[in-house]
């Protein structure tokens, strides 16, 4: 199998085949990555669904921490890719990836990141869930009066 992830193709195909077990995705591929491999999923991202674009995004996570300097320009391209990408959780992990080859950590302040139509539809959800809430608290521990 190793040998298939020498041409784009075969790096895709051992992704596809990775991928039917998304929560063993990344610890699968991440220790498999080397930098050639990294140059193949660049070449093709924009060919791969979004479900392969996370799995990718998330063994980024699983690299041997020796190897992340070494592959700093390969990493920093796919993290490009996935900010500009068209899926909302692509860009959105892609942003929370941005300083990890750099500096090994993650930018969880993704409030920054959702879009603002977005942040206003979760406020608004937000609200809404808070009145249910003590509706229904009013109403199984209060009595009502007829």
């Amino acid at each position: 199998m190793a040998a298939d992830r020498n041409t784009p193709e075969g790096v895709e195909n051992w992704l596809i085949q990775s991928s039917t077990n998304p929560w063993l995705f990344p610890s699968i591929v991440g220790p498999e990555l080397t930098r050639e491999i990294l140059q193949h999923i660049c070449s093709r991202w924009n060919l791969y669904p979004s479900n392969i674009k996370l799995g990718v995004l998330f063994a980024l996570l699983c690299i041997r921490k020796l190897l992340l300097s070494s592959m700093g320009n390969e990493l920093t391209a796919i993290i490009t890719n996935g900010c500009n990408d068209n899926d909302e959780w692509v860009r959105l992990v892609s942003k929370m990836l941005q300083n990890y080859p750099s500096t090994g950590t993650l930018d969880l302040n993704i409030e920054q990141h959702i879009p603002e139509d977005a942040q206003l539809g979760l406020q608004s959800l937000m609200e809404r869930s808070k009145i249910y809430v003590l509706l229904f608290l009013k109403r199984k521990f209060v009595k009502i009066q007829n």
